[in-house]
C-alpha cells in the first residue's frame, strides 16, 4: 500500500502541511517505508494526478479542494484527515487505520 501525505519537507521526519495546496511536497510512502517526494509546483491537481499515477491508495491531509476530493473518491482512494504530526507517524497511523476519514 502507498499513502501520500501533504508535507512541508521531503523526508519521513518532515511535518505535515495540512493545506494540500500550500504544501511544499507530497510524500509518497509505501508499507516498507520507502518514500519519494513530488514537489508542489503550484498546481495541486497535477501533483495529485502524478501521485495517483504512482499508485497511491490513500491521502493524508487537512484542507483539500472539493474537486480533488471528488477525483480521489471516484478512483477509490481513501482520504484521511490530519492537522499535525510527522510524515512517519502519520503514515504509520494511516496503515494502522488510526486516522479519521475525511
Amino acid at each position: 500500500m502507498k499513502i501520500a501525505v501533504s508535507s512541508r519537507g521531503a523526508g519521513l521526519g518532515a511535518w505535515i502541511e495540512p493545506n494540500l495546496s500550500a504544501c511544499g511536497f507530497l510524500m509518497i510512502v509505501d508499507d516498507h517505508l520507502k518514500f519519494s517526494a513530488i514537489e508542489n509546483k503550484g498546481n495541486a491537481t497535477d501533483m495529485i494526478n502524478q501521485a495517483i499515477g504512482e499508485g497511491i491508495e490513500a491521502l493524508i491531509s487537512g484542507t483539500i479542494e472539493d474537486e480533488i476530493i471528488e477525483n480521489l473518491k471516484n478512483k477509490g482512494i481513501k482520504i484521511f484527515s490530519a492537522q499535525k504530526g510527522s510524515i512517519l507517524e502519520l503514515v504509520e497511523m494511516g496503515f494502522a487505520g488510526e486516522l479519521p476519514n475525511l
